[in-house]
């Protein structure tokens, strides 16, 4: 009793965040739903509910925007499009460059030695502001 006033209290006090649909998710999540033959059956386990793992490429692409950021946070200097990661995940590097694309983009110094090597075969570049530019 004590958790269903407390999960209704939270959900009174977030209901503007909700836009409006409190009523129907309290009903929901507060009450099961009866079968055909009017049996209601309790919600599912932790045991009963599958996990979807994600591809690699959202994996990469989101490890690569958080290295991004933590580089930001402490003061790296992204104009130059450094390499971040050579290894964002495995065969995935995560590299900083332009949209348009500049002529520093093109340098070298300034790619993931992994991927030209061909030791990584996807990339995923972002810009110097941590956007996703392209995912391959």
């Amino acid at each position: 009793m004590e958790k269903s006033f407390a999960f209704l209290l939270l959900l009174v006090i977030c209901s503007g965040c909700l836009g409006g649909k409190t009523e129907s998710i309290t009903t929901t999540t507060l009450q099961a739903k009866p079968d055909s033959a009017g049996i209601s059956s309790p919600p599912p386990t932790d045991a009963q509910i599958q996990e979807v793992e994600m591809p690699d490429s959202e994996i990469a692409a989101d490890s690569c925007v958080e290295a991004c950021m933590r580089e930001l946070a402490g003061g790296k200097d992204m104009r130059n499009g450094p390499c971040l990661s050579e290894q964002v995940i495995p065969d995935w590097v995560c590299d900083v460059a332009h949209s348009p694309r500049e002529d520093v983009d093109n340098l070298p110094s300034n790619q993931c030695e992994a991927f030209g090597d061909g030791f990584a075969a996807h990339f995923v570049e972002v810009s110097p502001d941590c956007e996703i530019l392209r995912v391959y």
